[in-house]
């Protein structure tokens, strides 16, 4: 059995600013990232703009020789959802009749409407669950029940 791929894409990438050996980030939307990683702002913003992919998407940069880093990239969900939205971590099952909604994992009475609407037009049961990455900016994963 193949082992399903990490990354859609492979890049290489000149980049001499950064310090250190490897980073993780997501680039959202609206092009700004976020840095999970050792390398500082600056340095992942120059990785960033020699990347030619579409936004939003998750990455990692490891240094391979000199100025020379290689980038996986893996697009990613990220969906808006307004400030009430409690925790930063939310899972919600629709079993076909009755739906959970977990918040930190903790059981909730609360409602994503704007989850539930765009889990139900994929699957007929599903799960969500989402990972608050800044603010507003959720990413996203939803699969059949």
């Amino acid at each position: 059995m193949h082992r399903p791929r990490e990354w859609e894409s492979v890049a290489l990438v000149d980049a001499p600013e950064p310090a250190g050996s490897s980073t993780i980030f997501v680039v959202l939307p609206d092009g700004s990232h976020i840095d999970e990683g050792d390398v500082d702002r600056t340095g992942v913003a120059s990785i960033v703009q020699l990347i030619d992919h579409e936004p939003p998407y998750r990455a990692e940069a490891v240094r391979r020789d000199g100025s020379t880093w290689a980038v996986g990239i893996r697009a990613i969900l990220v969906v808006e959802l307004p400030s009430s939205v409690l925790g930063d971590e939310l899972e919600l099952v629709w079993d076909g009749h009755e739906r959970t909604t977990l918040v930190g994992g903790t059981p909730r009475l609360a409602s994503v409407s704007e989850l539930e609407v765009l889990a139900a037009t994929r699957f007929d049961t599903w799960v969500v669950r989402a990972q608050r990455l800044r603010d507003e900016y959720w990413e996203v994963e939803i699969g059949p029940l």
